[in-house]
């Protein structure tokens, strides 16, 4: 069987570990089961989630969708020596020329919310983006980070890591048609196109927090056992 081609525009591992918490490209045929299981359980996990994913067919389509812009990769999240599906995180907007990217979507599957794995998780992204090259990373300028204003533990979690707050976007992402009667979604008029709007919350760390002590106190994180 060929390998999974993530078609990604920077080099990436065969997995990122720290502790228990192991990243590893999403591959459909080894995660879209266990994904779609947790969404059908857990409805509440798309609350913030700006777009409906409802069925294996619909995960398929969204995380083709992912692989096919470079400027994206959707990550599995596993936990423990059993390596078990804990979550997915992910990488979007990445420009290799200016140095930029943001991280998202982060979910933690309910039985192992409160775990330090979302938080392990993200760490190890920043680590691999913000790192310079002579250290195994991208080099990159800014790492950025969006929520919804109302997601608490969303913008806790980035706080919790060295993001620092710059703002709200507003009306700054498009829902689907499906998804306007989502928590926080506006209404939009229709001659502006179809699905209502979020607004965003807009949290960065840059080189220079990195260089300045954001970079000591991820290491710090991810050297615990």
């Amino acid at each position: 069987e060929d390998p999974y081609d993530i078609n990604f525009v920077c080099p990436f591992p065969d997995a990122l570990t720290s502790g228990h918490v192991t990243v590893i490209p999403f591959v459909p045929s080894q995660h879209a089961e266990k994904f779609t299981e947790e969404l059908s359980a857990h409805p509440e996990l798309r609350a913030y989630v700006p777009r409906t994913l409802a069925g294996l067919t619909a995960i398929l389509t969204y995380t083709e969708q992912m692989r096919r812009r470079p400027e994206r990769l959707f990550l599995a999240v596993l936990q423990g020596p059993k390596r078990e599906m804990a979550g997915v995180v992910g990488y979007l907007g990445v420009s290799a020329e200016n140095r930029v990217a943001e991280i998202g979507p982060v979910l933690t599957f309910p039985a192992y919310q409160g775990q330090g794995i979302a938080s392990r998780a993200v760490a190890l992204l920043l680590k691999l983006a913000l790192d310079n090259p002579s250290n195994g990373g991208w080099g990159f300028r800014r790492i950025q980070y969006v929520c919804h204003p109302d997601n608490d533990a969303s913008w806790h979690l980035a706080e919790s890591l060295g993001f620092r707050r710059e703002g709200i976007h507003r009306s700054s992402r498009t829902l689907s048609a499906n998804d306007s009667g989502k928590r926080g979604a506006k209404q939009c008029p229709p001659e502006r196109g179809p699905g209502g709007s979020v607004d965003g919350l807009m949290l960065a760390i840059c080189w220079d927090d990195w260089e300045n002590g954001v970079r000591d106190q991820i290491e710090a994180k991810l050297s615990r056992v």
